[in-house]
């Protein structure tokens, strides 16, 4: 995604961005229609990689697990990530091991933050999403019950 690639080469220690990126952009279908993800991103150069903190919101639409309703859900996400250059990973094994953080390859000088953002977001999806942690489930009057149980 052309609005979220990044030219290293212009960040000389730290770089703050702010992104508004469409829904229909993500391809994923449980983001809000007309919606946008707003992604706050903080580059800060570490010799010849990078750390980039980032603040991702965005609405997801959903079907809650216990009443089948739809609902909307705000999600406000914080990663911390590492860019290393796909030339410098040989040194993984012994750069990385006490790391906390995920790390992400580029090519050349173009940082593409989209698959980070993207990640972020389908991680994020629940899998037993719930319209509120009250819920009780499907309200289902007696009347209209016919059970037949087959002896």
């Amino acid at each position: 995604m052309k609005e979220l690639e990044i030219n290293s080469m212009q960040i000389e220690d730290e770089l703050i961005l702010d992104f508004d990126i469409p829904f229909d952009k993500w391809k994923i279908d449980s983001i809000k229609k007309n919606s946008t993800v707003k992604i706050h991103t903080d580059i800060h150069k570490i010799k010849n990689r990078f750390f980039i903190k980032s603040d991702i919101v965005f609405t997801l639409q959903l079907q809650c697990s216990r009443c089948l309703k739809n609902f909307d859900k705000e999600i406000k996400e914080h990663i911390d990530v590492y860019f290393e250059n796909k030339r410098n990973l040989k040194s993984y094994d012994t750069d990385y091991k006490d790391l906390d953080s995920a790390i992400y390859e580029y090519w050349g000088s173009t940082i593409d933050l989209s698959q980070m953002v993207y990640d972020t977001i389908i991680t994020s999806i629940p899998m037993k999403p719930l319209c509120s942690p009250k819920c009780r489930g499907i309200k289902l009057k007696d009347k209209d019950i016919d059970i037949k149980l087959a002896l």
